[in-house]
């Protein structure tokens, strides 16, 4: 089927259509917010962690001084010092690095859910097709993104030049402070600039967030026909299952025709309801054999007729029998007298095709 204008998918996208689009990987996902997360926790642990850095950089600066100081440096000196590096800047890498994964996991999860797909991995010659690459750097959707990149980067680098303008007198002024003091007061126009970028950094996150969850919708909605053809296949042909029906429903009603050749007595409203009721020794009660109402009472009373059954009219019993009684099943205790006196009656006016009593 050829691909409907973007106008004429009016309608929200079904379970399915969201499922098999997860399958193929297309979920609703910021990067603007994962990358913020991993940023904003990379601070946090740079400066809970400090301490421990300056230690083992301290250390290693001291070890290698020392080689060089002794006039040790040779190969055979080089490898236990390499391995003091490698050993102290894995100790410092390692914890940040495992923690910024976690939180690169962490806000997938939080994003779209933990799910592995392993058609994703599978190789699919149109990846590496350089045509299909060459349309996806010059599509739209690149395009938008690199916009939006720019963007970003423009409003970063206006609320850091409106920063340090802002502050640069007191960064003038750094000229005459020891040294202590001009670090303190980088120290806190850094703080400052790095607060007004995170409130940036958030807003950015945010607002990409909501437009990828819109954008997701928008790209999932469907067209009338392609929800009607999804329902085809997924719950059968609308007209085939409408037909079943009508002909389950021809059978039922067949089958309560039927049964009403069995009964002992029809109850009428006379023209609304009809209860067709059956009664012999082995019952605890009588049982109701058929209802109907209109078209489908007169079908009862011609059955009835016609198979000799006496068909009797009791408006307020026949009504309350219709309403509280189900076929196939006894009638409730609080009917038991009426109906009884009706049967009663009914048994001595054997012979009678039809039969009349005010109730």
């Amino acid at each position: 089927m050829a691909e409907k204008p973007s106008q004429d998918r009016t309608e929200l996208a079904t379970p399915r259509k969201r499922k098999d689009a997860r399958k193929r990987g297309q979920v609703a996902r910021s990067q603007e917010l994962s990358s913020f997360l991993v940023l904003f926790v990379g601070l946090l642990v740079l400066m809970m962690m400090h301490p421990m850095i300056w230690a083992n950089l301290r250390g290693m600066l001291s070890a290698s001084f020392r080689f060089q100081g002794a006039g040790n440096l040779n190969y055979e000196s080089f490898v236990p010092m390499a391995e003091l590096w490698t050993r102290q800047s894995m100790s410092m890498v390692l914890p940040i690095w495992g923690i910024l994964l976690a939180v690169g996991v962490f806000s997938a999860a939080s994003q779209v859910g933990l799910s592995m797909n392993a058609e994703l991995l599978a190789f699919k010659p149109d990846r590496i097709n350089p045509l299909n690459g060459f349309k996806r750097i010059f599509s739209k959707r690149t395009a938008f993104e690199l916009v939006k990149s720019l963007l970003k980067m423009g409003l970063l680098l206006l609320i850091t030049w409106l920063t340090l303008k802002g502050e640069s007198d007191k960064l003038l002024g750094m000229a005459g402070l020891d040294l202590l003091s001009a670090l303190k007061l980088l120290g806190a126009v850094a703080f400052k600039l790095a607060g007004r970028l995170i409130m940036l950094m958030v807003v950015l996150a945010l607002a990409d967030f909501a437009f990828q969850r819109w954008q997701y919708e928008h790209d999932l909605m469907m067209t009338k026909q392609e929800v009607r053809d999804e329902l085809k296949d997924t719950e059968g042909d609308p007209l085939v299952k409408s037909r079943l029906r009508a002909l389950q429903r021809e059978i039922s009603v067949s089958r309560m025709m039927e049964d009403v050749k069995k009964a002992d007595v029809v109850l009428t409203n006379p023209t609304t309801y009809a209860v067709a009721l059956a009664y012999d020794d082995s019952m605890a009660a009588p049982i109701v054999l058929a209802k109907g109402q209109r078209k489908m009472a007169q079908r009862i009373k011609d059955v009835a007729r016609e198979a000799g059954i006496s068909v009797v009219e009791n408006k307020p019993l026949a009504r309350a029998l219709f309403a509280e009684a189900e076929v196939g099943e006894s009638i409730p205790l609080k009917f038991f007298q009426a109906v009884a006196e009706l049967l009663a009656y009914v048994f001595q006016m054997t012979g009678n095709e039809s039969v009349r009593s005010e109730a």
